[in-house]
């Protein structure tokens, strides 16, 4: 609907190339990254399956066009190559300021929670996939191990490299009881992107269950070493040295925690 004051027409083409892209289903989910091209009326996107959309007729972006459009499909994508060859990358900036760098981390951007070079998954068949998260997640709530463990396996199956989907499956593995399952599936993630904090935290948390130890030790410092701020690794560690009777080393590492 329009407002007062403003028109309702949609504005008129920009003859401009207008270059866009997102790497975050690459870096979170290990799906393809995405670029697009608008030019004119139309709008390419590069994926596994292109999409051709005309931002005159349809701004909503809700019909493809890119069967019926081939020659455009293919202009904008020339188009694209084009504009790809001539870009140059700009030196690297000043480093982030450390508590903008922690909040940029935690939500997995930093780190990259499946690692940075993508796969072949697109992310259009992607999104379905994580409504099927959600509710693997909420029966895995609701106590419904089996059925979550099923449905997590036939995601991962789907979705390789999704470390993610990896990390709901081995905690529902650990719920079912089954915590040698989850260490393999935690390896995995780990692997897939070692520089994830989160990853050795959670085979920390596996190794300590399977009582492995100096392993799940060597793990949690892991996870220090790439954000000395993770509190429940320093949790564990504390609680390890309380269990075995080093109150001393409980209550110093307790101190670097808060330090």
């Amino acid at each position: 609907a329009s407002r007062p004051g403003l028109d309702a027409r949609p504005p008129p083409p920009q003859e401009t190339p207008v270059f866009s892209e997102t790497r975050l289903p690459a870096s979170a989910y290990g799906w393809s990254p995405l670029r697009a091209l608008s030019l004119g009326r139309w709008r390419y996107v590069e994926a596994p399956r292109p999409e051709l959309y005309d931002l005159q007729a349809d701004p909503g972006e809700r019909r493809d066009l890119s069967r019926a459009r081939p020659s455009e499909l293919g202009r904008l994508r020339r188009v694209l190559l084009e504009l790809l060859a001539g870009l140059r990358p700009r030196p690297p900036g000043p480093a982030p300021d450390p508590e903008a760098a922690r909040a940029v981390r935690d939500l997995g951007y930093l780190s990259g929670a499946s690692g940075s070079a993508g796969g072949r998954v697109d992310p259009k068949d992607g999104l379905a996939w994580l409504a099927e998260l959600e509710a693997a997640k909420g029966a895995l709530r609701d106590g419904r191990v089996s059925e979550a463990r099923a449905s997590l396996r036939a995601l991962c199956a789907r979705s390789p490299g999704n470390v993610p989907f990896l990390n709901q499956l081995a905690a529902a593995e650990l719920e079912d009881g089954d915590p040698a399952a989850a260490l393999r599936t935690l390896r995995q993630a780990r692997d897939l992107n070692p520089r994830s904090e989160f990853a050795h935290l959670h085979l920390g948390q596996a190794l300590r269950q399977l009582g492995r130890g100096d392993e799940a030790r060597a793990a949690y410092e892991r996870a220090l070493e790439l954000d000395p701020r993770a509190a429940q690794a320093w949790l564990a560690l504390a609680e390890m040295a309380r269990d075995a009777g080093r109150a001393a080393d409980e209550r110093g590492l307790l101190e670097r925690a808060a330090a």
